[in-house]
């Protein structure tokens, strides 16, 4: 399957036909399918054999109440697998899919390519990898050559035509913010390269560790890591070493020989914790990710706890750990109360602590949140703007024995600041995405909990959260 034309509310019956008629009528067309986005109610007027010999070529999206073209592009770049999209407002706009098509064959192609409609408008085709890599917001839409520039991708208007898309409208006070933060924020593309060829066989879960200059620390973590979660779970740990300095790269070598459940992805040069995180997301073969920081402040032996919620019925999209006795300076604790208190108060995410680097998901879901520069510390904010359930748990912290801390106080405190105003734009801005949610599959074990024998615990055994410990 090549593209999928995707046909907007404004197009009714007698469209479709049109659009299929002229798909079937057209010479080198490529390999597709069709989907059609029904606005909320308009799908009880479409009877199915309404659309006759066509039924079986149309997909029908329903959007909830309040769904723009914004929404069934995000929900089509779901359910579709083909590499480009077409977005046809009016059945005119297949008949520029010879001119659109033909830069996808360029050995480095745009990622949008944009016509201009006789009538009115603009035939849109779109790359899904680049659609999927776009925050979605109501309104996204209208943005599009600005939100591919900011991943680093090129547009294209066919035949030098005017587009009104291309040269963009010009957003109101708030949405300019939102989209200036975004480009402040942004997520051009990290040169990463994996060390060794990993195995190809999926495994259940991918424990990510993003490291900078931690040498002491790397070994003695991952040896924490699979005694806590081996005989549990099939799994496999992904360290992403972000450009480090010291001796990281060389330990990683040695231990990549000794465990062959380990994979190293290494950045070109530091982008940051949210990056290295991201790196490893997208390359892990689990549908379940669990993160851990890599200086050893979380406990790995908690890992089992959150599997086993994982595990169960209807388990959350996300595990957020809370850290019970924050093994920190007096300086870092206060700063990071206030910092968390702020952040409670704006977004209402429920949590009381977003800086636990301890946190299991979907990687699925993950993969759906905007991705932004220190987007790490607003998971649980962005994983329910995106329809995802989250349940905080205690888990233990522990002292710092080696390496130093990357992040310092204040640096923190100015840019979370700016970053809570972005994240609060982005939920505002969410309309009713959250209804198309999907509920998680339970993380599957090797035998039962009961069976299984956990490691002892490190700092953090039998804690239980309190809000004067925070």
């Amino acid at each position: 399957m090549d593209l999928c034309v995707i046909l907007t509310p404004g197009v009714d019956l007698t469209g479709v036909a049109r659009a299929a008629d002229s798909l079937k009528a057209m010479a080198d067309v490529p390999q597709h399918e069709m989907l059609w986005l029904l606005a909320a109610g308009q799908g009880a007027a479409v009877p199915s054999p309404a659309l006759g010999a066509e039924e079986e070529a149309v997909g029908l999206v329903g959007l909830p109440a309040g769904g723009d073209l914004s929404l069934g592009l995000a929900e089509a770049a779901r359910r579709t697998a083909a590499p480009w999209l077409l977005v046809a407002a009016a059945p005119a706009a297949l008949d520029l899919l010879p001119r659109l098509w033909a830069p996808t064959r360029q050995a480095d192609p745009p990622s949008l390519v944009l016509a201009p409609l006789p009538g009115g408008g603009e035939a849109i085709l779109i790359a899904r990898e680049a659609l999927l890599d776009l925050p979605y917001f109501v309104g996204m839409h209208r943005h599009l050559p600005r939100l591919v520039a900011r991943i680093g991708r090129r547009t294209l208007v066919v035949d030098g035509a005017r587009s009104a898309l291309a040269t963009g409208p010009k957003p109101g006070l708030v949405d300019g913010f939102g989209l200036d933060w975004l480009e402040r924020r942004s997520s051009q593309p990290h040169l990463a390269r994996e060390v060794a060829e990993p195995q190809a066989a999926p495994v259940a879960l991918s424990v990510v560790i993003p490291v900078l200059n931690e040498q002491e620390n790397v070994g003695p973590l991952l040896a924490e890591a699979v005694a806590a979660l081996d005989g549990l779970v099939d799994f496999e740990v992904i360290y992403v070493d972000d450009g480090s300095t010291d001796a990281t790269p060389e330990r990683l070598l040695i231990l990549l020989s000794e465990e062959p459940r380990l994979r190293v992805i290494r950045h070109s040069r530091r982008y940051g914790q949210s990056a290295a995180v991201h790196t490893g997301v997208r390359a892990a073969r689990g549908a379940w990710i669990a993160t851990l920081d890599g200086d050893r402040q979380n406990d790995p032996a908690d890992l089992p706890r959150l599997v086993r919620l994982a595990a169960g019925d209807a388990p959350p999209g996300l595990l957020a750990g809370e850290r019970v006795n924050r093994r920190d300076t007096i300086v870092k604790r206060v700063s990071s109360r206030l910092a968390n208190f702020v952040r409670r108060a704006m977004l209402n995410d429920g949590t009381r602590d977003t800086g636990c680097g301890l946190k299991v998901f979907r990687r699925d879901l993950f993969l759906e949140l905007p991705y932004f520069d220190h987007m790490h510390r607003f998971l649980p904010a962005l994983a329910q703007r995106a329809g995802g359930t989250v349940r905080p748990v205690p888990v233990g912290h522990r002292h710092r024995t080696a390496g130093r801390s990357k992040y310092g106080t204040l640096d923190r405190l100015i840019v979370s600041l700016s970053d809570l105003l972005g994240v609060a734009w982005l939920i505002r801005r969410a309309g009713p995405a959250a209804l198309l949610a999907r509920a998680p599959e339970p993380l599957p074990l090797l035998q039962p909990l009961a069976d299984h024998v956990a490691p002892p615990r490190g700092a953090g055994a039998g804690l239980v959260a309190t809000r004067d410990e925070r």
